[in-house]
């Protein structure tokens, strides 16, 4: 009887891995089987074993009954997950005849060529490890978008911001957010010189100022959408002395009260603007407004003497602005010079009282007048008001 000695007589191939992370890790494998020097048909058992360096690289795998026809055969293989690692691979091979006996190993074993690690595209799709820096280095000629709201980038960034948006101030510089004016405090709380100046201090182009006690009005000029507004109310007269008796002076005017605003206007829009009166001799002083937008209130006028010790001159303006200082409240005193009229906020001091004559003018804007100190001497006038707009 003929022995029958198989070996591998043709060349090995290996087909791609079927399309689809869906699939698996099955490829196919195809060969040519020789039975003593000829090319062998029928039925055979068919293991499959695969080899690193260092021995056995997984379980051995048994088709039973693989048909061979000329010497031709082609099986599935699948070895599972995480075996094909990129490291060099050889493919163990032994056969018998369909239905029993002993395996006889081939020889050689068949190195793995690349097709089979296609693999590992499958792992890639998946990115299941970091990839070097060297790998996302480059300029990419879209956006890279990052759609999962857990995805985030750390270290440093460089560039100009300009296309970031929806950035917490929290997190600008590591400073707090309360580090960082919002615009409400910087529309409702301006400090006078970021009133007047624009960014880097550079003042503002335009102003207008209204100083004469009355009524004009004032139209936005195009292309002016936000403007300033700054009002100082009249401030009111110094009472009149006594002509008999002692203690004798008239009390100190009370001051103008101020306010301070940034509004929203329409270009042509008009508005009427009031500068209150300086009061004379007991006489409160005149409201300033500028429109509906803001307003503030005059001084009140000092009384006539005579006082008792301690009694109160008039009482200083007041304005609802976002920013306000209430006027300054006149004095009284018995004193040679005294009975001085209250100065008004961010404004005029008030007159000096009486040293002979009559009491001393508030100045402007918004001054009381002083009191008149004896002998019917008269309360000095207040300083009148004033109204400036920026834009």
């Amino acid at each position: 009887m003929k022995q029958l000695i198989p070996l591998v007589c043709g060349a090995i191939f290996f087909s791609g891995l079927e399309a689809g992370s869906g699939q698996g890790t099955a490829f196919f494998y195809q060969g040519q089987l020789c039975a003593n020097g000829s090319p062998a048909s029928g039925s055979y058992d068919l293991a499959f074993t695969l080899f690193n360096a260092g021995g056995p690289a997984g379980n051995t795998l048994t088709n039973p009954a693989t048909a061979v026809s000329n010497g031709l055969f082609s099986v599935a293989l699948d070895f599972g997950p995480g075996v094909f690692n990129g490291s060099n691979l050889w493919l163990q091979i032994a056969v018998r005849p369909s239905g029993g006996g002993e395996f006889t190993p081939l020889a050689p074993m068949q190195p793995l060529l690349p097709m089979p690690y296609a693999i590992m595209a499958d792992e890639a799709s998946h990115l299941s490890g970091p990839l070097p820096g060297a790998q996302l280095s480059g300029v990419y000629s879209n956006n890279v978008m990052l759609d999962n709201p857990a995805n985030g980038f750390a270290g440093s960034f460089s560039g100009d911001g300009s296309g970031l948006a929806n950035v917490n101030a929290a997190f600008l510089n590591g400073l707090a957010g309360s580090n960082y004016a919002t615009l409400d405090a910087l529309t409702n709380y301006a400090t006078l010189d970021s009133l007047t100046n624009g960014p880097g201090g550079s003042p503002i182009s335009n102003l207008q100022v209204f100083d004469s006690p009355g009524t004009n009005q004032f139209t936005v000029p195009a292309g002016v959408t936000r403007i300033a507004v700054e009002v100082w109310g009249g401030g009111g007269g110094g009472g009149n002395a006594a002509d008999t008796g002692s203690l004798q002076a008239g009390a100190g005017g009370g001051a103008g009260g101020y306010g301070k605003g940034v509004f929203t206007v329409t270009p042509g829009a008009g508005y009427t603007v009031v500068v209150g009166a300086g009061g004379g001799p007991i006489v409160a002083g005149g409201a300033s407004s500028f429109g509906a937008l803001i307003s503030a209130g005059g001084g009140s006028g000092g009384a006539n003497g005579p006082f008792q010790q301690g009694s109160a001159g008039g009482a200083g303006g007041t304005s609802g602005a976002p920013i306000s200082i209430t006027g300054g409240a006149g004095q009284w005193s018995s004193a040679s010079g005294g009975s001085r009229g209250g100065s008004a906020g961010n404004g005029g001091s008030g007159g000096a009282g009486d040293t002979g004559l009559v009491g001393g003018s508030g100045q402007v804007p918004g001054g009381g007048g002083g009191g008149g100190y004896d002998l019917g001497d008269a309360g000095g006038p207040g300083g009148h008001g004033r109204v400036i707009v920026y834009y």
